[in-house]
């Protein structure tokens, strides 16, 4: 009997000790990675790659919103390009990743072929879930 407590009270111990250790490693930031799949997305946005765009959403947010639905938010009118990633703020417990983004916008004039560029910086939402990190779309 007092065999069997011992076995139940280590087995407690162990399964404690190894769920700690991973929720450790799921603290654990890897801004590297994290960058990567952030400029990952830019060069599918400046190569109007709506399909490979749409991989960085969320499965809930692809449950909601069908590809064709979300083609269409995107013109190919306005060239998009990531200039730089200015800073990265990592809320652990919330798994969720904030990016200022410093991108380069342009817009065609329906009157001529010039391109009107301005630089602005967006903030960017990203949710880290099963370990994978995903783009929160914005409410437009």
């Amino acid at each position: 009997m007092f065999k069997a407590i011992y076995i139940s009270i280590m087995l407690v111990l162990y399964s404690l000790l190894g769920s700690s250790l991973s929720m450790a490693n799921a603290n654990e930031f890897d801004e590297v990675a994290f960058n990567k799949r952030l400029e990952s997305r830019w060069v599918d946005i400046e190569a109007f790659s709506f399909k490979k765009l749409y991989e960085f959403e969320s499965p809930a947010f692809k449950k909601a919103f069908p590809l064709d639905l979300y083609v269409n938010k995107f013109s190919r009118a306005t060239s998009r390009r990531l200039t730089k990633i200015i800073e990265v703020k990592y809320d652990r417990i919330k798994g969720l990743a904030v990016a200022l983004v410093s991108v380069e916008t342009g817009s065609r004039t329906s009157t001529s072929n010039e391109t009107n560029v301005v630089n602005v910086e967006l903030e960017e939402h990203w949710l880290f879930v099963e370990g994978k990190w995903w783009y929160i779309s914005s409410r437009s």
